[in-house]
């Protein structure tokens, strides 16, 4: 943070106190119309706080802040939330706006991350992903007084479709309980984990649940839930905190 080491004077000409302060090489002035010291704190106040809370610097590209952003992700959350983060990053985020310099983003250039995004077949889904991305950043860069972005007025597209789940249908059934191969690289193989799928079906276990079931998890005719483990081998309490058995 840049110190004020002036104070405002009295320009009798104009009948107010008038303080010129600088910073990265903006130069602001303040000033008061109130007589005596009052409108010289006031002044002085007006200095201070521009001080403080304006911006530190404009001219650095998102190229170099996201990064920062992405590496203090990484430090304080888990790897399956940072990997996506990283992947929208190189694929619909720094393509459009890696170049640009903080001080000239706009919201109009983040609600065209969204739109471009939208075009190239994002689901709702992805897009309230992609958002959550660009607004988390802007938090961040507030935070470090980069901006001063908020990126509250991104919309979603009403047209932006919901992702289809295929549901497994009686049929499908049969066959996961009646056949235990699978294609592998265009032959006919036995699936190791036809057990696990068919365990799954008839508890309605996720993926991670099922893959971090452990022998002493199993009591008689009952099974326990102690833990999950991710597709990056994390060990997790379950999906998230509200998915908890």
């Amino acid at each position: 943070m840049s110190i004020r080491t002036n104070t405002a004077v009295w320009v009798e000409s104009r009948q107010r106190w008038q303080i010129n302060v600088q910073k990265d090489g903006v130069r602001k002035t303040f000033t008061s119309a109130k007589p005596g010291r009052t409108g010289q704190r006031e002044a002085n106040r007006k200095a201070d706080e521009w001080l403080e809370h304006s911006v530190i610097s404009t001219s650095t590209k998102v190229d170099v802040l996201y990064p920062q952003f992405l590496a203090s992700k990484r430090a304080t959350t888990s790897l399956s939330n940072c990997r996506p983060m990283d992947g929208r990053w190189r694929n619909k985020i720094q393509p459009l706006i890696g170049q640009k310099s903080i001080g000239r983003l706009t919201d109009g250039d983040l609600q065209q991350v969204l739109d471009r995004a939208l075009a190239g077949g994002y689901s709702r889904k992805s897009l309230q992903n992609l958002r959550a991305d660009l607004c988390a950043f802007l938090k961040w860069a507030r935070r470090n007084r980069y901006t001063t972005l908020t990126g509250e007025d991104l919309e979603i597209s009403k047209a932006a479709q919901k992702g289809q789940k295929r549901i497994l249908q009686p049929k499908d059934v049969l066959i996961l309980f009646n056949v235990d191969t699978t294609i592998l690289r265009k032959n006919k193989a036995v699936e190791d984990y036809i057990n696990a799928y068919r365990l799954e079906v008839l508890t309605g276990l996720r993926p991670g649940e099922i893959n971090g079931l452990e022998w002493a998890d199993w009591h008689g005719d009952r099974l326990e839930l102690r833990r999950a483990i991710n597709c990056y081998g994390e060990t997790t309490t379950g999906k998230n905190d509200n998915a908890r058995r």
